[in-house]
């Protein structure tokens, strides 16, 4: 005897197979037409140049409230790298120098 809910189970099971079948069969036969394609890559061109758009657009905002832009912060990264390394150099030609010996501070006269 078979209980209802393992009908509803095994019916559950076939329709969910026959749609993935279905969507299966769908997705090889439009996707190999020139003008599904063709429609998809129309739709990637359009996202691309809304994006640079959008870019474009939140740089001039940026830029007429005065913040800095991406390239800005790139620049500064940039300099920040070159002091770090000519600091790094100066602390080792400090401890590549030879030690002197510390002469006391001499009074001023007046």
């Amino acid at each position: 005897m078979i209980f209802p809910h393992e009908r509803f189970q095994k019916l559950f099971t076939e329709s969910a197979q026959r749609c993935e079948q279905w969507a299966a069969d769908w997705w090889s036969e439009h996707l190999r037409k020139p003008e599904t394609l063709s429609g998809m890559g129309d739709m990637l061109g359009a996202m691309c140049t809304l994006k640079e758009r959008w870019n474009k657009g939140l740089e001039q905002t940026w830029a007429h409230w005065r913040l800095p832009s991406a390239l800005d912060m790139e620049r500064l990264y940039e300099r920040l790298g070159e002091l770090e390394e000519h600091i790094a150099r100066l602390e080792d030609q400090l401890e590549d120098a030879p030690q002197r010996p510390q002469t006391p501070a001499q009074p001023v006269e007046a």
